[in-house]
Formats: C-alpha cells, structure tokens, sequence
C-alpha cells in the first residue's frame, strides 16, 4: 500500500514538474536585450492593428480611444518589465482597450491542453469509415451543449414543448394570445453533436472510404443542411397549430457561423436583404476577391449560360473588380497612433455584403448556376424562405454576440422582427477564411485581428451593438422574471398588430 501511495505521489510530483516547465521562461528575469525587442514587438502590433483589424478606425472614432497614451502607458511598461510574463500582462491589456470581443492577443496554449485535445481528436489524419459516430464527431471538435431556453419559457404555466433538441419551442397558452417560442441556443454546427452523429452514420451508408479532409468539409456542409431543415420543421409544427406570434429565444447566444444567416430566412416570408461589409484594404481581403472573380470569369465562359444570367454575373464581376480596385488603394492609419488625422478610410463598404457579392436572391434565381453559393453564399444552405409567417419578436440580452447580432439586425433591419431585452454585446462581424494573424515571436503571443465590419441598414458598425425596439428592466429581475417580460411584451405587441375592428 505504502508503495502504490509513494508511486502515486512521484507521478503526481513529475505531473506538476511537466506542467509549470512550460512557465519557466516567462519567469526568467529579462535583460535590455530583451525589452527592446518587446518595445520593437509593440510598434509591430500597432501597425498591424492600423492595417489589418477592421474596427480599428471605427473604435478610435467612436469610443474616443486615446491611442497616445495607449502607445505611452505600453512601451514604458516593456521598457521596465521585469520578465516575459510581464511584457504579456501590457500586450494584452493594450489590445483589451479596445474592447473587441474577437480581438486578442494570447500565448500559445499549454502543451497540456494540446495532448488533451489530441487525445479527443486523434492524430488528424483521415478518420476510419469504422469508427463509432461518436468517436468520429469528437475527432471533428463536435460537443452536445445544452440546447435549453436561455429565458425558461418552458417553466412558465401553459406551457405545451412542441420539440426539443436540437430547438427547443413550445407554445404558451394564454388567456388571449398564445404565443409561440423557439430557442436557438447557437449559430455553431460543432456545438450540434447530435446532428454531426446522423450526417457520419449517413455517410457510413453509402461509403466504406476513411473520411479525409474532403470529407470533413462535406459532412460540416451536412450538418448544416440537417439544422436548417429541423429549424423549418419545427416552424411548420409550429405555423400548423394557428399560433401567429412568436418568440426567437437568442440570449446568450454567442454566435457562430452563417447558419445565422439560413435560419433568419426562414422566419419570415419577407425577402431578407443584407447589409454592406466593410473588407479592410489587405492582402487578406484581395486573396478572396480574386478568386471569387476567377470563379464567376470561369462560369461566364459557358457557352449554354442563360441571358439573364449572364447580365448578372457580368454585374456581378464588375462590382468584384471595382471592390479589387479599392482594397488595392492603400491607407495608412499608422499616424493615428501619433494623435495625428487622416483623410482616408480603412474600409471599404460598398460592393460586397454579408451575403456575398448580391445582398439578396429569391430561392429560384440563380438555379443552374454552380457559382452561385459565391454570389449569394445563404444558398449552400438549403433554406426554406418563410417557414414561419407570422408575429416575429427576437429576446436579446448581453450575451448575445457576433453571428446572432447579424441574425437578428437582419431580421430587424428588414421590418421582419421586433428586438426585446437588452443591447447585445456588440462584437459585430469576426473573420473571413480564419482571420489575419500576427506572431509576436519574442513575447511568444499571437495577435488575431477582426477582418471584417458588418454595417446595419443605418449604416452602424454592428460593433455598437443592437438595440432592443422594446427594452426591458432585466437587472432586478431572475430568469423566471425575465421570461414574463418578455412573454408579455410579445402579448402586447401582438394586441398592437392586430388590425381594429370598425366602429358600428
């Protein structure tokens, strides 16, 4: 017994040692050498930001960001930082001034971390056609995340479940109105397990080949397809029962991908149309443009391609190749940092959309076309516009983020939805092919950037955050409360759209 207990005590001794050897070098005391290259480090990282970061302008213009003294406070902490481990504590809390949830500057992450992921994920090669559904979607970075209402309608009396998982809905039976709810707890397929587990036996079906990286892009493409078409079920169990008013439960809903984008339209019968992105005058953004123009160039060449059709994508290339032109127009925001003006603009916002290079298309319009899901990228999606025809209010809270700000804001933009609760969080638009990075080699960090800025219809950076139509006094108020709040200002905005009888 003695000897197991010593064993134990040695593994866990060797276990600890491993673990803060990693932390060993932030710890060594540093010399000038190494404060200048921290010092040269943070005049790398301002540049980058005044280049690459979409919001960047827009943060100092609005938020009043005294960039001067940001620089001053940075580069006298390095000058007189006493380790690494110090000269990250400055990089991170200049680059938190900012206030940008999806700008962030961190170390990488503890080797740890990455054996346990690699454990889950295995090796990252092509996973066996044999392997267990469970096993294979792990590997891919699926979870089961709780898909339960954010505000807990379902504990409210009257309340009838009409589904569960993956959205949860229900309707609530009132005395005068009954109102529907759906919850949508995330816009991220890898936070859809169960979905990814039918696309992987479904495949399984059909093919007995390892699933290599090909693959893997086609069950994603699945997963979301298998969402869409659950969301508008449920929208029909829903629009079939007479219920005309109904509640999109997005609080605390982080955000995700552009299935944000497919489910929206699906809630209403109107036609959604997107609002400008702003694209930051960079290389990143250049990359994209290009090959999108090579790919409507190559659908042009088509011999058998429809009149119709070939207006539009002769459009279509124009305005790609006159956003090419303006992202190839430099800007230098650098002088900023020096409390200095500028005339120019970083980004440039008119041409593309969050959609893609059209800001809207009915189901039916581009058929036939390979490209597309290019011009109008909802397409890729399978959508059915209109599931749901009545009523729309959208629950907003402050955890409400990124791609459900653009969920809602398009709904709303549109006239498609009322936004009750409080002001979402205001991270805005994320990253287009995985963001523009910046390795800071000698403090060991990587900075990444937001590369793009989604606009409202007003014009506002989502960044601002989306204000509720009907804002309630949350603050005193627990979940339960919250929910009667809301119920009750979707009864009265139902009592109010409800056309007045004639007077005798």
């Amino acid at each position: 017994m003695r000897a197991a207990v010593r064993a134990l005590f040695f593994l866990v001794a060797a276990l600890a040692v491993a673990a803060a050897v990693p932390l060993l070098p932030s710890l060594v005391p540093a010399d000038d050498a190494d404060r200048t290259a921290w010092r040269e480090e943070l005049i790398r990282l301002e540049t980058h930001l005044a280049s690459a970061y979409a919001n960047f302008q827009w943060t100092v213009e609005t938020e009043s960001l005294d960039l001067v003294g940001l620089h001053r406070a940075a580069d006298s902490s390095l000058a007189a930082a006493a380790n690494r481990r110090a000269a990250r504590r400055t990089f991170r809390e200049l680059v938190r001034a900012f206030e940008d949830g999806h700008l962030n500057v961190d170390p990488p992450a503890h080797p740890f971390i990455r054996l346990a992921e690699r454990a889950v994920r295995g090796s990252g090669g092509p996973i066996e056609a044999a392997t267990s559904a469970g096993s294979a979607c792990r590997r891919l970075g699926f979870s089961a995340e709780s898909h339960g209402f954010g505000l807990p309608f379902d504990q409210l009396p009257g309340y009838a479940p009409v589904a569960t998982a993956p959205f949860r809905a229900g309707i609530l039976r009132g005395v005068n109105e009954d109102i529907a709810v759906i919850r949508i707890a995330s816009f991220a397929e890898q936070n859809y397990a169960p979905a990814c587990e039918e696309a992987w036996n479904a495949r399984a079906a059909v093919s007995g080949e390892p699933c290599d990286e090909a693959c893997e892009e086609a069950l994603y493409a699945d997963v979301s397809r298998r969402l869409v078409a659950t969301f508008a079920r449920t929208l029909e169990r829903l629009e079939s029962s007479g219920v005309r008013t109904l509640i999109v439960d997005v609080t605390g809903n982080g955000g995700g991908s552009s299935l944000a984008d497919a489910l929206a339209r699906e809630l209403s019968p109107l036609p959604l149309r997107s609002s400008p992105v702003g694209l930051i005058r960079h290389p990143h953004s250049l990359r994209s443009l290009v090959q999108q123009e090579s790919l409507l160039s190559r659908e042009l060449a088509r011999p058998d391609l429809a009149e119709p059709h070939r207006a539009l994508l002769e459009t279509a290339r124009a305005r790609i190749a006159a956003t090419i032109r303006e992202v190839e127009t430099p800007c230098d925001l650098t002088p900023l940092w020096r409390g200095e003006r500028v005339e120019c603009r970083q980004l440039v916002t008119d041409g593309m959309h969050s959609t893609g290079v059209l800001s809207y298309a009915a189901p039916q319009e581009l058929e036939g076309l390979d490209v597309a899901p290019s011009l109008f990228f909802p397409l890729s999606y399978g959508y059915r516009e209109g599931a749901f025809t009545g009523t729309l209010l959208v629950a907003l809270d402050h955890g409400s983020a990124s791609a459900t700000e653009l969920f809602a804001a398009l709904l709303r933009d549109n006239g498609a939805a009322t936004l009750v609760g409080e002001r979402s969080y205001g991270a805005g638009c994320g990253y287009t092919n995985g963001g523009v990075r910046l390795e800071l080699a000698s403090v060991g960090m990587t900075l990444r950037a937001p590369d793009c800025a989604r606009l409202r219809a007003s014009g506002e950076n989502e960044r601002a955050g989306l204000a509720p139509d009907l804002p309630l006094e949350w603050e005193r108020e627990d979940r339960a409360g919250r929910a009667r709040m809301a119920l009750a200002a979707a009864a009265a905005r139902a009592q109010a759209s409800r056309p007045t009888p004639p007077r005798p």
